[in-house]
């Protein structure tokens, strides 16, 4: 696996971590919608598969 593969699946899953660490916070607080947050959520979790997947990919060719 290229470096640059693991530099964005590590991004992606800085990403999801900050994103779900301000979701939370901000929930408690109820400053936002959670049906909106689970859509960026569910976005962000399906980009961080995906690069996953095509790493995995590079990885059998």
């Amino acid at each position: 696996m290229k470096f640059s593969d693991r530099a964005n699946i590590f991004s992606q899953v800085l990403n999801l971590s900050i994103f779900v660490y301000f979701s939370i916070t901000l929930i408690r607080a109820g400053f936002l919608d959670v049906i909106g947050l689970l859509i960026s959520g569910i976005g962000l979790l399906g980009s961080l598969v995906v690069s996953i997947i095509a790493a995995i990919e590079k990885l059998r060719e």
